[in-house]
């Protein structure tokens, strides 16, 4: 494997799917906008969304600057993250509009706004053990019950933006993390009285994380067995391979959003491969692609994408979601993780066909962003991981794949290729979209789908069903 698909030269995205249509082609160029040095190129392609790439030279010096370009690629916007001028000094903004409401209103049950984000993003799950917090008059609360049920259960998953609830269990206060043990919130009890009482720890999709079918042994080389990542996906465009995915729930695929745009009818996600050229693998249609919607071609940070597949999955032994981290979980230094993918093993090479793995250590922000390595590039929302000597690293074609971390036997996905400076060069390891940073929006992006709009009286507000 070697280093990811973008070049940080020019201080742009070139897409994946650019430079497959640019090679094969062998498509014209002309110069568009020069960038601490490095020409790009205006691509000229039938291709909706294929307007700007590298013309291959490497500069001396390079910048990466956020700036105006007559190179933009459409981008399609994910609620919760909206552009308006209006302020809402002291009071919480409805995001569709330039309403604002009271900051007591959110998250009280009550939907004030008119696309309902005061309503949304109100549960989250935090520290190792998935403590199960919600959002109360603007702060994070932890919840305390000796009366939890299914009910609850299924309504808080379904809050997170999953379509089952799996298992609920209690566990002591003292036995999680110490930040997590102020702020307590009950169904029935007061704040004296919730002191008591147990936590309720909110277990979610239990298969995921895990790989039944896949026995470890020794083997050679770097060529994935099947069942070993059962949560990577190859997604296709026009039954072309153009970069990898994450399962995360049953109709739910997390990518990059460099690697794919909005019209989904021409895209398709295979699963259960170890193989690209397997006749008959199973496809499934997409039936909606949203990527973070500040996201920006010319950019680095918010390069994540979520896939809703047309029809659910049915999970095996060789098609399961990988675990997202909670809120507040960190991964270490140095911790061993796992990058998959079919992308090329060299620099410009081709994509490879069968799917292939390794092994690398998270690296520090503080590190990564050294004079000699990415010159403070890295944001909060990236994460680097790889070898500094080089060697080992992910490449074109493995975009938008798993940085997948085992945790105590259960798989995490803590981040998504994202981009990087040629392939598994000395000092220019890859760097990875945060999947803790991206959180939030993962979450609210999921909840909007389970969110149904009641119909609204002039007279009446209308009432969402909330676990407070």
């Amino acid at each position: 494997m070697c280093g990811a698909i973008f070049y940080a030269q020019v201080g742009m995205y070139k897409n994946e799917l650019c430079v497959k249509v640019c090679v094969k082609q062998n498509l014209k160029k002309e110069p568009c906008v020069t960038d601490g040095g490095a020409t790009a190129a205006i691509l000229q392609s039938s291709s909706p969304f294929c307007k700007c790439a590298l013309s291959g030279k490497t500069p001396q010096a390079a910048v990466i600057k956020p700036r105006e370009s007559r190179c933009v690629e459409n981008a399609q916007s994910g609620i919760g993250h909206f552009q308006h001028t209006t302020t809402c000094v002291g009071k919480f903004r409805c995001g569709s509009s330039s309403q604002c409401v009271s900051t007591m209103a959110q998250c009280d049950g009550t939907m004030d706004c008119e696309n309902h984000e005061d309503e949304l993003g109100c549960v989250r799950l935090s520290g190792r053990r998935s403590v199960l917090q919600v959002q109360k008059r603007g702060e994070w609360r932890t919840v305390c019950s000796e009366e939890w049920n299914i009910q609850l259960g299924i309504s808080a998953c379904k809050q997170l933006g999953y379509s089952r609830h799996v298992e609920s269990s209690y566990i002591s206060l003292t036995s999680i993390e110490q930040d997590l043990q102020t702020n307590l919130i009950s169904i029935n009890y007061s704040q004296a009285e919730v002191i008591k009482l147990q936590i309720v720890v909110l277990h979610l999709f239990s298969e995921c994380g895990s790989r039944p079918q896949y026995k470890a042994r020794i083997v050679g080389g770097n060529v994935s067995k099947p069942g070993q990542f059962p949560w990577q996906v190859s997604l296709h465009f026009q039954r072309e391979h153009i970069c990898g995915g994450s399962i995360i729930t049953l109709s739910w695929i997390l990518t990059a959003a460099h690697c794919v745009f909005e019209n989904s009818s021409l895209w398709t996600v295979h699963v259960g491969l170890t193989e690209q050229l397997i006749h008959g693998a199973h496809s499934l249609a997409v039936r909606r692609i949203i990527r973070h919607a500040q996201y920006w071609p010319k950019g680095l940070d918010y390069d994540i994408a979520l896939i809703r597949l047309q029809e659910p999955l049915v999970f095996d032994g060789f098609v399961r979601p990988i675990c997202l981290p909670n809120y507040g979980e960190e991964f270490t230094e140095g911790k061993m993780c796992w990058i998959s993918g079919w992308g090329a093993t060299e620099e410009d090479g081709e994509s490879s066909v069968v799917l292939r793995s390794a092994t690398i250590p998270l690296i520090s922000t503080k590190t990564c962003n050294q004079a000699d390595v990415y010159k403070g590039l890295i944001s909060s929302w990236m994460i680097c991981a790889g070898y500094l000597e080089g060697g080992i690293d992910s490449c074109q074609g493995d975009s938008g794949g798993p940085l997948a971390c085992e945790d105590s036997s259960v798989w995490k996905l803590v981040g998504v290729t994202s981009w990087g400076v040629g392939c598994a060069e000395r000092n220019k390891p890859g760097v990875y979209t945060s999947i803790t940073k991206a959180l939030s929006w993962i979450r609210l992006q999921m909840e909007i789908k389970h969110l149904k709009t009641p119909k609204q009286s002039n007279m009446t507000r209308a009432k969402k069903c909330s676990i407070f």
